[in-house]
């Protein structure tokens, strides 16, 4: 198995690093989210490759904002995303 390093970037307008984390954090998990390009290195050798995680998955932000109203709509314990609760849900 090989180990990667993967990055994401943003440039975000704050007061405070800890309000810019929180803000990228916001932007990279928000259903919908067009953050979905990464950096992606082999620790070992190479380099990186830009990788548009929608692309590899076929799915656009319209198609995934979509099934997050969905699931909410019809208050749906699944979702596309495992991490995202719908109302209703409990962990």
């Amino acid at each position: 198995m090989t180990t990667y390093r993967v990055r994401w970037e943003i440039d975000v307008d704050a007061e405070t690093p800890q309000e810019a984390v929180i803000q990228a954090h916001g932007h990279a998990t928000r259903p919908g989210t067009t953050a979905t390009v990464y950096d992606v290195q082999d620790h070992d050798a190479g380099p990186a490759l830009t990788l548009d995680v929608a692309e590899l998955l076929n799915v656009g932000p319209l198609l995934e904002s979509a099934r997050y109203a969905a699931a909410d709509m019809f208050n749906h314990e699944e979702c596309a995303n495992p991490g995202h609760r719908t109302k209703g849900t409990t962990t």
